[in-house]
């Protein structure tokens, strides 16, 4: 699934996260405006970083996806 998405913009996947929730769904559960919702999905603006802490717990994202489109490496050393 995240191969797929790997080459989405920031736009397309906060509209992926976002899923079958409806814009105004989707705002409520961050606590901002459907109207800042809309801006990010048309690229216009970014979400603050306390808000992408909120999406990244709430619907499980990897913020490295989320944020920059690539998957975080996990080192397995110990």
């Amino acid at each position: 699934m995240m191969e797929k998405t790997a080459s989405m913009s920031f736009a397309e996947r906060i509209r992926y996260v976002r899923g079958n929730h409806s814009i105004s769904d989707f705002a409520r559960m961050l606590c901002v405006h459907r109207n800042t919702v809309m801006a990010w999905e048309r690229g216009r603006s970014f979400p603050s970083v306390p808000v992408l802490m909120v999406i990244g717990r709430g619907f499980a994202v990897d913020l490295n996806w989320l944020v920059l489109g690539r998957r975080t490496s996990v080192d397995n050393r110990h």
